[in-house]
């Protein structure tokens, strides 16, 4: 059997959705069942802020870890962020894995966090992985109706410069058809 460190290490590889679930099983009964709204709301925002890949992503890198501890107002300093890397960070890769976040914030250990219970609680788990899966397709399906609006707000500009040009022309053609009938 692996051991703790080990066994963190391969959870540090898991996509963030599995970092999320090991999470939420293992500590369900020691405060995680209290946060399970935020933890999800963790693993979205680091898929989101995974540039490179998404939801099949496992840890963000400095930059991208920095952006999440600000976008929940947890800023802190260059120095303290590294500092706190290195509190969490068990396989010295520079980079932080949801399940390192949540232990660092939740106050576990890594070992606590290697050797958490799983699978007693199939029914949750299910319900749990299904809550996210749904939260995931309307995420998308938000994305995907705010590139239409984009889309369509950029189509709407194009034609009102189009009609924008067209009253310009007719208006030079009455002030020429004006200039005529003057003249005569």
């Amino acid at each position: 059997m692996a051991s703790g460190a080990a066994k963190f290490s391969e959870l540090c590889r898991k996509k963030y959705s599995e970092q999320a679930i090991w999470y939420l099983n293992g500590f369900w009964t020691r405060g995680a069942e209290a946060e399970a709204e935020n933890i999800w709301n963790f693993a979205q925002k680091f898929i989101e802020l995974d540039t490179k890949k998404g939801k099949e992503g496992s840890s963000l890198d400095e930059f991208e870890a920095h952006k999440f501890l600000e976008s929940l107002n947890e800023t802190m300093t260059v120095m303290e962020m590294r500092k706190a890397l290195r509190e969490i960070d068990t396989n010295a890769d520079g980079k932080c894995s949801l399940i390192e976040y949540l232990i660092y914030r939740f106050k576990f250990s890594v070992d606590e966090a290697a050797s958490a219970p799983q699978g007693e609680n199939q029914a949750e788990v299910a319900r749990a992985q299904a809550l996210f899966d749904e939260v995931n397709t309307a995420l998308d399906a938000q994305r995907a109706a705010v590139a239409e609006l984009q889309a369509a707000e950029a189509q709407l500009a194009a034609a009102e410069a189009e009609l924008q040009a067209a009253v310009d022309s007719l208006k030079a053609e009455e002030d020429a058809y004006h200039g005529r009938i003057a003249a005569c």
